[in-house]
């Protein structure tokens, strides 16, 4: 190689490297632009959609926010797309759901009354089994068959007097503990007291058959 040629090699690498320092202080202001625009830039505060849908990394939705007849609910699904819980649409509380037949089988939430509720669903979708607190304070239980007759409920009343009621099918009832009873003559009522079992009788006055004491 002669001195001619170095040297223009040399002039070669001096411009290269001119060039790379423009290039690289070009995309320094640029990354700095960029950085300042975003800095800069006002963040939403308020997102305004009809549905909002969370999905994985199959696109599958998990989550899903909306509203049902005028009333907001919030689903969260399986990766199959079967809803594991709900919070319902009537009234405030959650459903929990069967994950094979996907049908509500556990509600919680609280009545339009403000007592809360727990309600056990068979699998027809027919509350057979409810845990509540009534408006005047007092807890109760209830068992239905899946029409909705009531044949066993227990409770306290706000004074304190508990209480166990037993119905069959065809009207017959048994009250134990704290119950309320009418003299036939006079209509007076009693207040038995816990330590009592009273037998109703299936007519329409509901009189009673038998008590102790």
């Amino acid at each position: 190689m002669t001195d001619t040629e170095l040297i223009e090699r040399l002039k070669k690498l001096e411009r290269d490297n001119r060039r790379f320092k423009r290039l690289a202080l070009a995309g320094l202001v640029l990354a700095a632009a960029f950085a300042a625009v975003y800095a800069t830039r006002p963040v939403a505060q308020t997102i305004t959609a009809h549905e909002f849908d969370v999905v994985d990394n199959s696109g599958n939705v998990r989550v899903s926010m909306n509203v049902v007849a005028g009333a907001p609910s919030i689903a969260l699904h399986g990766a199959k797309g079967e809803v594991w819980l709900t919070i319902l649409p009537d009234w405030p509380g959650i459903t929990l759901v069967n994950l094979r037949g996907g049908a509500g089988r556990v509600q919680i939430g609280v009545a339009a009354s403000g007592a809360p509720c727990v309600k056990l669903v068979d699998a027809q979708g027919d509350v057979v089994a409810q845990m509540a607190v009534s408006a005047s304070g007092s807890p109760n239980i209830q068992l239905s068959d899946a029409k909705g007759q009531v044949h066993a409920q227990m409770a306290v009343s706000p004074q304190g007097s508990p209480s166990i009621k037993i119905f069959d099918a065809h009207g017959f009832g048994v009250d134990l503990g704290s119950t309320q009873t009418f003299v036939p003559k006079t209509g007076e009522a009693q207040q038995t007291s816990a330590a009592s079992i009273v037998m109703f009788g299936n007519d329409k006055k509901h009189h009673v058959i038998w008590k102790a004491p």
